[in-house]
């Protein structure tokens, strides 16, 4: 005979404190996800403002470099028998002969640089494509003047005449700073590195020393980032015109504190210096 008596079913499930436990477990692995997640956003943001910043500063440097070294270029003698195709004078060039002028911003403010240079033809007279203004149109028989300068934080080409035009190379860049190697004695060699307020005679200047500072777009962290110390470059120590330890370079914002080394607007600032001699001036 069957037993039909009844037999309780145990319950099943889990206990409160389990629950807590599996809840606290979980809570800890969500926090470590997070955490990476941050720190890879964070990594990856940083990395990309450093490369946007490399490619900005490389493009400028060769843009200004190769512009710079046009300075005084002109035709060839038997493509243009003017013995002096720099004899007219400027607003931007006041005195016959000169080729390069420049403006001395200041310790917190960017210089600015103008150049001069004539093009090239070919042999039916035409512009040969050879020379290029910021705009990429060719020059011929003709003079251009450009300047070099800063508009808010853009780097700007401008093609100055009777209707100047203003071409923009680059973004982020908070500050340009020049000094101009000046031949004192005519010996054929640099004596000394001046500001543009020092240029007593602008036909005597051999090369540039040009200086930029680039930033990040963005802000990137809650901690701040720190400059470079002066013996990081020494260039820096030649832009160190008021001698007071910090390169003029970093001079550049209202909203970066810079006399302590740190960004106070958490974004990442690099400096890039380069010297360019003037070719067609030592040769």
């Amino acid at each position: 005979m069957k037993n039909n008596s009844f037999s309780p079913v145990q319950q099943e499930g889990m206990t409160l404190v389990e629950v807590m436990i599996a809840m606290t477990i979980g809570l800890f692995l969500i926090a470590g996800v997070i955490q990476m997640f941050v720190s890879t956003k964070l990594s990856y943001s940083v990395q990309n403002a450093v490369t946007r910043i490399s490619e900005n500063s490389r493009f400028s440097l060769e843009f200004l470099a190769g512009n710079m070294r046009l300075a005084g270029y002109r035709m060839l003698p038997w493509q243009d028998s003017v013995s002096d195709v720099f004899s007219e004078t400027t607003a931007l060039f006041p005195n016959s002969g000169q080729y390069i002028s420049g403006t001395e911003g200041g310790l917190a403010q960017a210089d600015q640089i103008n150049i001069r240079f004539q093009g090239s033809v070919t042999s039916a007279g035409s512009a040969d494509g050879r020379i290029l203004d910021c705009e990429g149109a060719s020059v011929g028989n003709t003079l251009v003047e450009l300047s070099f300068s800063l508009s808010g934080t853009n780097l700007i080409c401008t093609i100055n005449g009777a209707s100047p035009v203003e071409v923009i190379l680059a973004d982020n860049v908070t500050n340009m700073q020049l000094l101009y190697g000046f031949d004192s004695d005519a010996n054929g060699s640099v004596n000394q590195y001046v500001n543009a307020s020092s240029v007593t005679d602008w036909t005597k200047v051999l090369s540039i020393k040009l200086g930029l500072v680039l930033s990040s777009e963005d802000a990137l962290s809650k901690n701040t980032f720190s400059f470079p110390n002066l013996t990081d470059d020494p260039m820096n120590t030649v832009f160190d015109n008021n001698a007071d330890g910090e390169p003029d370079l970093f001079k550049s914002t209202a909203s970066s504190n810079f006399n302590s080394k740190t960004a106070a607007d958490k974004r990442i600032y690099k400096v890039y210096t380069t010297t360019i001699t003037l070719r067609n001036v030592v040769l």
